[in-house]
């Protein structure tokens, strides 16, 4: 039987912190502890139960004051939240921070590897946040640093070095953890630091425990295709620099390259086209690095990409020329760069023969019509079904663009 103590009055003792409504609730489940009866064991059963909830919510809540006097009257240190997650004050208080309270309830034995629902621990949450002290307690009180979520398979090491926290890759590689060990979908430590950019201090950290460069997951990203998709200049050198494969390509075909272009990333399709990478690569739909710049009217990454040799009349996906994929978008410099490069304004797209002249006429672009024109655009040209640009221009009502095209010599 516990010593039954005057818990209300101890609780008004306290200043209350500005800690918002569940600081209120603790205060308010450990002043109802003082109500239960001492003496019957169903009451005893209760009052473990509510001295656990108000374990639980002073652990989040970084009461040190409350967490004490909970366990003094016989809260569990491995109790259960009650609510969905199912957490323990230990993983509570491991992801707030609240180093103290970690070290208190390791103190009275707490679990620590115990998992919430979800299977994460409390070294997990810690390594999340950043938490470099809590994560020292937790290691050194023989938390494993190898355990993974056991759906999404992430470790630690993965949380860790996804927030770029070099100090907790460190200690964590330093007890043990595996600087390969993969999450479910192949997402390694590496790949998860990739698109950071402060990432590269970790990065080093990862390679130099044996991290493989080439670690691929199953979507057949790798930390070079991170990267360059999340424009991190800094971290993209690093890789190259270190051997990372340049042509890589992902499960759809995408290379790095096509990755830079895509974002409108010039210093990093920079970066890659004067280390060798291929800009006439295409991905298994087609697509191609200047299709992908062109799209995003990045004009001056596609005019460094036809420089190093991009085919400026190469079909890209849907069988579109880059020309077609410059008026398309209606941006008059990529349409002009492409035309000072020496594309062809007749070349029509594989599927129905379509110019972009006609395109153009269609989409109700005056000033490219007059530019294609201009060019070499052939006003008489006719699609597999017959369509011509003075249709197409006639169907959308561009008396205009019907005007230039008769002057040129369209016909119907």
């Amino acid at each position: 039987m516990h010593e039954h103590r005057d818990v209300a009055a101890h609780a008004r003792r306290q200043s209350p912190i500005a800690a918002g409504p569940g600081l209120y609730l603790c205060l308010a489940v450990v002043a109802l502890l003082g109500l239960a009866a001492p003496a019957a064991a169903p009451a005893q059963d209760e009052s473990r139960k509510v001295a656990d909830q108000a374990l639980l919510m002073a652990a989040e809540a970084g009461r040190a004051d409350l967490v004490e006097f909970a366990l003094a009257n016989g809260a569990d240190p491995d109790a259960r939240d009650l609510r969905a997650e199912g957490h323990t004050p230990l993983i509570l208080a491991a992801g707030g921070g609240h180093a103290g309270i970690v070290a208190r309830l390791i103190e009275a034995g707490a679990s620590v590897d115990a998992r919430a629902k979800n299977g994460q621990t409390a070294l997990m949450h810690a390594a999340r946040e950043g938490y470099t002290k809590v994560l020292d307690q937790l290691l050194e009180a023989g938390a494993d640093p190898t355990l993974a979520e056991p759906v999404r398979g992430n470790t630690a090491l993965i949380l860790a070095a996804g927030r770029a926290h070099e100090p907790s890759v460190r200690a964590l590689l330093a007890a043990g953890a595996d600087a390969n060990q993969a999450a479910a979908d192949g997402h390694t430590p590496l790949i998860a630091v990739a698109g950071e950019r402060a990432g590269v201090a970790t990065a080093i950290e990862l390679l130099g425990a044996g991290a493989k460069l080439e670690a691929r997951r199953r979507d057949g990203w790798g930390a070079l295709h991170v990267a360059a998709a999340r424009r991190n200049t800094d971290m993209v050198e690093f890789l190259l620099l270190n051997g990372a494969d340049i042509e890589a390509s992902n499960a759809d075909g995408w290379t790095p390259l096509m990755l830079a272009a895509s974002a409108g990333e010039l210093e990093i399709a920079d970066m890659l086209l004067k280390r060798g990478a291929d800009p006439n690569r295409r991905a298994r739909d087609g697509e191609t690095a200047l299709g992908r710049a062109l799209l995003g009217k990045h004009v001056v990454l596609a005019g460094r990409l036809v420089t190093a040799g991009a085919e400026v009349d190469g079909v890209a996906s849907m069988g579109l020329t880059p020309l077609i994929i410059a008026v398309r978008t209606g941006h008059t410099p990529s349409v002009q760069m492409l035309l000072a490069a020496g594309a062809d304004p007749n070349a029509a797209d594989l599927k129905d023969g379509n110019t972009p002249l006609m395109y153009a006429a269609n989409h109700g672009f005056e000033d490219l019509v007059g530019l294609l024109l201009a060019n070499g655009a052939d006003p008489t040209r006719r699609a597999r079904d017959g369509w011509t640009a003075l249709k197409a221009a006639e169907m959308v009502g561009e008396s205009g663009i019907v005007t230039a095209l008769r002057e040129a010599g369209a016909v119907e």
